[in-house]
């Protein structure tokens, strides 16, 4: 009887090895899609709040959503964490727009985002929001 004990000891632990081997590139795998999966949303929040900040910043007056640097540079303040941010990364228009009469400031953020993936699992080079405020009363 204590033969047989010590025979199956091995065989269980190359069945483990084996299902280990089988399941460590799917949990590997997963654990990347979860990273990029992070990554989009860290970007994709900075994005939706970079563009609020600058329409929040330029509806204030006519004159600040004429100061298209002005309204960058408080978009891109709420993005100087990520990764390739520069002079020209990310781009931020500015538009007076209106609708039923009443006017809102339009701000547009762009951010290239080539080349800052680690595993490409969710392939995105570049990501836009836009966020309308209402001008505020002259």
């Amino acid at each position: 009887m204590l033969h047989s004990v010590h025979h199956r000891l091995p065989r269980r632990r190359a069945i483990a090895a084996v299902e280990t081997a089988l399941i460590l590139p799917f949990l590997v795998l997963f654990l990347a899609a979860i990273v990029d999966i992070g990554r989009l949303s860290k970007v994709t929040n900075a994005l939706s709040n970079a563009a609020r900040n600058g329409a929040q910043y330029g509806s204030v007056s006519t004159t600040a959503a004429a100061d298209a640097a002005q309204i960058r540079a408080a978009a891109v303040t709420e993005m100087a964490y990520l990764p390739k941010v520069t002079a020209t990364n990310p781009t931020v228009s500015a538009n007076v727009v209106t609708h039923s009469g009443t006017q809102f400031l339009q701000v547009t953020v762009t951010y290239d985002m080539t080349g800052t993936s680690y595993f490409s699992l969710f392939p995105c080079n570049s990501m836009t929001r836009t966020i309308e405020m209402p001008m505020m009363p002259q």
